[in-house]
Parts: structure tokens; C-alpha cells; sequence
């Protein structure tokens, strides 16, 4: 059994050469985290029917489509603010401590290799979609306690998945858009860039826990989705954890976004079947 005394030369910023990177409270950080997580809920919760009532001519899914993205480069912002809050150097090296963006290290040892990632990145895709397909029903089963503001029919992207979509290259620059601020800029760049590295500083061996529970919990735009999209959270921050560089769980997460991309270039390409009716 591993003791906690060892978890420190693993996992701890200060050991990868992060020792700029300021001691947040855990009160601190659920304040950051609210910070996020607020404006997502009430853009995707709130401000969303309300357009969707008040404009019965645009899609419905577009519009809350289109308040993901936007609570989502608010992220961006939030994340860019903690940088310049935290007088952090402006030089590429210190930019990719602070968010850990590194070679990741050989489980176990202090050694970089980037060829960590060509097994580490796989094993990770392969456990979020075996999770998903295990554990699928609780989403079923909490999808239908919930109520109905927090789980709209227009909320499943996949809606939009139709025959009529057929030449519409707009819905692709908006899965475009999307990507960019959901797995490289926005919640890549917060959860996993700032929020990560500073939870394992405050928190420890706990901190990617932590991490998971947070990002898992920020989700309220996909709420009846909760409990698979926890699992994936957790396979996300663990593998940076292990790893001691954000890129595995950059890159895992990132998939999803490569599927939606190929879906939304299938749809404008007239891959979907027109409704007979």
C-alpha cells in the first residue's frame, strides 16, 4: 500500500516546478467554481426559454446551443482573469506550468515522456464509453425524476440530427465554435487548466477528486446526464493525476469532440433519412 507521505512527489505542483503557482483556499476555489458555474445554469436554464418562447422562429436547440457557448467562453475569460490575478510570468514555459501543460510524467516516476499519451489517451476513451454503456440506466432513471425545466426536449443536441439540417453548413461552424470552447479553450482551459493544478495543491491526493466532482457538478446544462458524465469526469482528472500533466485529460475529453464534428458533417451532407411523414 502506497502511504500518503509518498503522494506528494507525485502529484504536488511545487514538485513539478510550479511553486508560482499561488495557495488557493477551498473557499476560494468553490468561489471561482461558482463563478463558472452560475452564469452556465443561468444562461442554459434561464435564459434560454426564455428566448425559445420569444422567438418561436429560430430552432429551439440552436438557441440553448448557442448559450452553451456562451457560458462557456465565459470561461475563458474567468480563466485569463485568474492568470492575470495571480501575476503570473508571461513567458511560454511558465504559462505551461501553471496550467500544466507538460509532457506528461511516467506513471510512478518523474520521468517525461510524451509517448505516455499513446497509451494513456486510448485506455482513457475506451473506459469513458465502457462507463457510459455500463452505467447509461442511471441517467434514465434520473432523467425521469427530474423536472421538466432542467431536462427540455430541446436540450438533446441530438434533435437536431434531422433531414432538414441537410446543406445547413451554419450548424457546422456552430459545432466548430462549440469545440473550441468546450476542449480547447473554456472548460479545458478552466477545469483542467486552472482548476485542476490548484485543487491538487490545496487539496492534495484528493485534488483530483475534487476536480471530477466540480467539473461533473457544473454540468447543470446536461443535468440528465449526471451520473455517466461524473464517471468521465473522473477518468479525465485521473489521468492527469497520474500522469501530472493536464494533456491526458485534454485530449480524452477532446474525443467527444472529433464524434461531433463527424455526426454534424454527416447531417449537413444529407446522411440523415427524410421523415417519411
Amino acid at each position: 500500500m502506497v502511504s500518503e507521505t509518498n503522494l506528494p512527489a507525485v502529484i504536488y505542483p511545487a514538485d513539478l516546478g510550479d511553486e508560482d503557482i499561488p495557495h488557493w483556499s477551498p473557499a476560494q476555489l468553490f468561489s471561482l467554481w461558482l463563478l463558472v458555474a452560475l452564469p452556465m445554469a443561468g444562461l442554459s436554464l434561464g435564459l434560454a426559454p426564455f428566448l425559445v418562447a420569444r422567438l418561436p422562429d429560430l430552432n429551439p436547440g440552436l438557441i440553448y446551443w448557442g448559450t452553451i457557448i456562451a457560458g462557456m467562453a465565459w470561461q475563458t475569460a474567468v480563466a485569463l482573469g485568474v492568470l492575470y490575478w495571480e501575476g503570473q510570468a508571461r513567458t511560454g514555459e511558465a504559462l505551461r506550468r501553471s496550467l500544466w501543460l507538460i509532457a506528461p510524467r511516467i506513471p510512478g516516476t518523474s520521468k517525461p515522456s510524451w509517448g505516455v499519451l499513446l497509451g494513456i489517451v486510448p485506455l482513457g476513451i475506451a473506459l469513458v464509453f465502457i462507463l457510459g454503456a455500463a452505467f447509461g440506466s442511471l441517467d434514465s432513471l434520473l432523467a425521469a425524476r427530474l423536472p421538466e425545466w432542467m431536462a427540455p426536449t430541446y436540450g438533446d443536441i441530438t434533435s437536431l440530427a434531422t433531414a432538414e439540417n441537410t446543406g445547413n453548413w451554419n450548424l457546422l461552424w456552430i459545432a466548430l465554435l462549440s469545440s473550441l470552447f468546450n476542449y480547447v479553450l473554456g472548460e479545458a482551459f478552466f477545469f483542467h487548466g486552472i482548476l485542476l493544478p490548484r485543487m491538487v495543491r490545496t487539496f492534495g491526493g484528493r485534488g483530483w477528486i475534487v476536480n471530477a466532482v466540480a467539473f461533473a457538478a457544473y454540468h447543470s446544462h446536461k443535468a440528465p446526464y449526471l451520473p455517466t458524465i461524473l464517471l468521465s469526469c473522473l477518468v479525465y482528472a485521473l489521468s492527469a493525476h497520474v500522469t501530472r500533466s493536464s494533456w491526458p485529460a485534454v485530449l480524452i475529453h477532446g474525443f467527444e469532440g472529433l464524434i461531433l464534428i463527424g455526426v454534424v458533417i454527416f447531417v449537413v451532407l444529407g446522411g440523415m433519412p427524410a421523415d417519411p411523414s
